[in-house]
């Protein structure tokens, strides 16, 4: 009767109410690796209740249900150009979900430069439509000027587009500044509701409903050279039941090929300088710790449910790469910055191509970690170097103050 564990399929929904009993999961999801519900729980408890003979035993009492499972995806980027107004892939609306917020970075229609400005403000063909706070990508792999590289943008008004972070040379005529999907955390302090999410995770073999679902803890993978990026999520639950859904499930699923980490670059400078400066990087992770809380009580769905909702805290974002070590000085460049400990701006292109971009900003960072010195690395002498990533309390919106803005373009 067993069947083969790799085949399977995931579809998701958002709920209306949290831990609803509903039985729509309208959107299925393209994920790396089996269906694994074996985190799913509900325990016999053992009541040890006062018996006369030696090995008397008397039956179990169902316990609450919980428990958790795994869903990985590679980081496709949009899946297709972005040359355009875009519709949200199911990846990027489900990371929306899990980081807080998913919007285009532009309102309407992309736009392309008209050839003049500078390389930190060009001009653009359009009088404006990019989002403040977001990441673009301008340009192409093959010319000197925006390279297809990862730009946040400080504000486009009066066909201005001023940039975070300069380009390598002023814009030529016609580059396209592309629309990618934004991902960023809400920092208000007040809205810190989660909106739980329903998941159908069906096998070839049994099936399971997951209700009252939220994210647990986020796990990014493959960021360095030649990598291939990817995002594991584990996801608490709040009840759970067998399901008798059909499989193979008759859901479409976007099926996107994903880029390796290549054409990329990592830009760093002062907070507030967008003088481009790049840092040749040989190994590159981000470490973001969710922080999530949940509340158990009274008043769920089902019987033995005690999840009823979750909170957002504070999350935890770490950068760590490693570069090459300086010639001999006595004021080594990355030494000099965690010395004087001033916030640092980094923005990191992964791939740089049309449809398979992924990127990352991190507008307010702030060295980390031991002060940096050299180790041996690969036979070579390098530097290890570590940041915490987080809000800009200068900004007003959400997408300008968050801590991370992730694209996928």
């Amino acid at each position: 009767m067993s069947r083969p564990s790799k085949l399977g399929a995931i579809c998701f929904e958002p709920e209306s109410a949290w831990g609803e009993d509903v039985t729509t999961f309208a959107t299925r999801l393209q994920t790396i690796g089996a269906i694994d519900a074996s985190g799913l729980t509900q325990d016999k408890l053992n009541p040890d209740r006062t018996v006369q003979l030696r090995n008397e035993i008397t039956p179990g009492v169902n316990g609450v249900i919980g428990g958790e499972f795994r869903t990985k995806f590679m980081l496709t980027g949009h899946g297709s150009t972005t040359n355009t107004t875009i519709s949200l892939s199911a990846l990027e609306t489900l990371l929306g979900k899990v980081f807080g917020n998913v919007a285009a970075a532009f309102t309407a229609a992309n736009t392309t430069l008209a050839g003049a400005g500078s390389a930190s403000a060009p001009t653009t063909t359009a009088a404006n439509g990019a989002v403040a706070g977001s990441l673009v990508r301008i340009g192409a792999i093959t010319e000197s000027r925006g390279k297809g590289q990862a730009y946040g943008v400080v504000s486009h008004s009066a066909s201005v587009l001023t940039l975070i972070n300069a380009m390598a040379g002023t814009g030529s005529n016609g580059d396209i500044v592309y629309n990618p999907a934004n991902i960023f955390p809400s920092e208000s302090p007040t809205g810190t509701d989660m909106v739980g999410q329903r998941f159908l995770l069906q096998t070839a073999n049994l099936s399971f409903e997951c209700h009252g679902c939220y994210p647990k803890s986020v796990t990014f993978s493959g960021l360095g050279p030649a990598g291939e990026p990817a995002v594991e999520i584990t996801w608490g639950v709040s009840w759970w039941r067998y399901s008798t859904a059909t499989f193979p499930s008759a859901v479409s699923v976007q099926t996107f090929a994903h880029a390796p980490v290549a054409a990329g670059s990592v830009f760093m400078n002062a907070f507030g300088t967008a003088t481009r400066v790049v840092r040749d990087v040989r190994s590159l992770s981000v470490t973001y710790a969710l922080g999530i809380v949940e509340q158990r009580g009274p008043g769920g769905v089902n019987q033995y449910q005690v999840v009823i909702g979750c909170k957002r805290t504070q999350d935890v974002i770490t950068l760590e790469w490693t570069e090459e070590a300086d010639a001999q000085t006595a004021t080594p460049d990355l030494a000099g910055k965690w010395d004087t400990n001033n916030p640092l701006t980094v923005v990191i292109t992964l791939s740089a191509a049309d449809g398979t971009s992924v990127m990352f900003m991190f507008r307010y960072c702030v060295p980390d970690g031991p002060k940096p010195t050299q180790m041996d690395d690969s036979n070579l002498n390098r530097i290890r170097w570590r940041m915490r990533a987080g809000a800009d309390n200068t900004k007003s919106t959400d997408r300008e103050r968050a801590a991370m803005v992730m694209a996928l373009g």
